[in-house]
């Protein structure tokens, strides 16, 4: 019915009869199974008695029966050998584990969570490379005793706020100014900053402000960068800076285990094996630098679409490790409006995450050589006992034996003050008049 000539071949004898087949393009014939497109003159096929008519289909075809046979022999191993299946239940777990990750990942990296957020209004200059670095003052504007104010990781200008520190910044009398890093709040981001680019930052502030002289008070990673500014400063002769307190500061390990700065931040999760933590941030700071970006940008999103649950889960972590810090936000989170200013600071901190990338890295590529040079810089030019160490004996995050270590290393520059039953941040709030009064005079 479905062709038009059949034609025995005569050079072919009994057994191994072939015919030819002519059909029309625009028909198809159904042998064993197969539908095989004709097009042009059909091939010659050898037919044997004992089997049905077969036809001889394209390359691709034959391409496609190669690849068919090669998955059947590979879904035999996979599913009839106990290595196979050992080895294709291990692939299928892998895929399933890694994919849900990916998914995160990559919606974490694309996924804007900050709309209808509205900066507060603050001020700023531009710098030299027409970047913007936003400040905030608080106290007399007129005053010549002029504190810098640094933030820790995770957070921004407004910091003394959301630890109800305005107050006390209004009464000293000072010109307090606190100012965001590239990439937090309303800075804008300088990519690959580094501790020298922050200094210079400094430098071009100070010279638009016209600020004759100047303390800084650095809490938290804004002590490392305090630090960096005495080193700084001091090694170019420049008088202006006047002294410098670091306040729940990272510091260089005090055992030569660790190998590695701990970790001053409260948005930065601790762990119940400290050295393999550092080993892994250290590695990724070295190697894989897209990972501090990845955290950033996950504690981002929970911050701006599940602020209560961050608030409730960083409260019940404190309440495990740490009292008197639990405390504290607890107290500040029991008031709507306080609640409001600390949560409106900690989205300021992530508003971009690259501020956050950006001192995750500084902070875990710090080595032991690098805490060497800075120290021995501040201890070469800077004036005895300029530099004030606080730092509270119930500090989780970092280890009250690592401040000692650094008041140590930085002696007779250095002058310690260690507070009992304070933690990373109580030791700030119960602490900021003494604070400023230690760097004011």
């Amino acid at each position: 019915k479905n062709f038009a000539i059949w034609r025995a071949s005569s050079s072919l004898n009994a057994s191994q009869r072939s015919i030819e087949r002519f059909l029309p393009a625009s028909r198809h014939w159904r042998g064993n199974g197969l539908c095989v497109p004709q097009c042009g003159w059909p091939s010659v096929l050898p037919y044997r008695q004992s089997s049905l008519l077969t036809v001889r289909a394209s390359p691709r075809h034959y391409a496609t029966q190669r690849t068919a046979t090669a998955t059947k022999r590979g879904r035999f191993l996979f599913t009839n050998t106990t290595g196979g299946r050992v080895l294709w239940t291990s692939v299928r777990l892998a895929a399933w584990s890694v994919l849900p990750v990916a998914v995160v990942l990559l919606g974490a990296s694309v996924y804007d969570p900050t709309g209808g957020y509205s900066n507060p209004v603050c001020k700023g200059v531009r710098l030299r490379d027409k970047r913007l670095l936003a400040f905030t003052e608080y106290g007399d504007s007129k005053s010549e005793k002029v504190v810098l104010v640094f933030h820790d990781i995770g957070s921004s200008r407004l910091e003394l706020e959301s630890l109800g520190l305005s107050q006390t910044a209004e009464a000293k009398g000072l010109r307090i100014i606190a100012i965001d890093r590239p990439g937090c709040g309303l800075s804008d981001v300088k990519a690959g900053r580094t501790l020298n680019d922050w200094s210079q930052d400094i430098t071009d502030l100070t010279d638009l402000l016209n600020i004759k002289k100047f303390s800084i008070n650095g809490y938290g990673t804004g002590g490392l960068h305090a630090l960096a500014c005495a080193a700084a400063f001091s090694s170019q002769q420049d008088t202006r800076l006047h002294k410098v307190a670091v306040v729940s500061s990272p510091a260089p390990p005090s055992s030569p285990d660790q190998q590695t700065t701990t970790t001053p931040s409260a948005a930065t999760p601790t762990s119940s094996n400290p050295a393999m933590y550092n080993q892994i941030t250290r590695f990724c700071a070295r190697y894989l630098p897209l990972m501090f970006d990845f955290e950033a940008r996950l504690l981002r999103i929970v911050v701006f679409q599940f602020p209560g649950y961050y608030l409730d889960a960083t409260l019940r972590q404190l309440e495990l490790r740490c009292p008197s810090d639990a405390a504290l936000l607890a107290s500040l989170s029991s008031t709507p409006a306080m609640a409001e200013i600390f949560m409106k600071n900690t989205k300021e901190g992530l508003f971009t995450a690259q501020g956050m990338r950006s001192d995750l890295q500084i902070l875990h590529s710090m080595e032991q050589t690098d805490w060497a040079s800075l120290t021995t810089s501040i201890t070469k030019n800077m004036p005895h006992q300029s530099i004030h160490v606080w730092h509270g004996a119930e500090d989780i995050l970092v280890p009250v034996a690592d401040a000692k270590q650094l008041q140590k290393v930085l002696e007779p520059a250095s002058i310690g003050h260690f507070i009992q039953d304070k933690g990373h941040m109580s030791t700030l709030q119960h602490q900021f008049d003494a604070i400023l009064s230690s760097v004011a005079q």
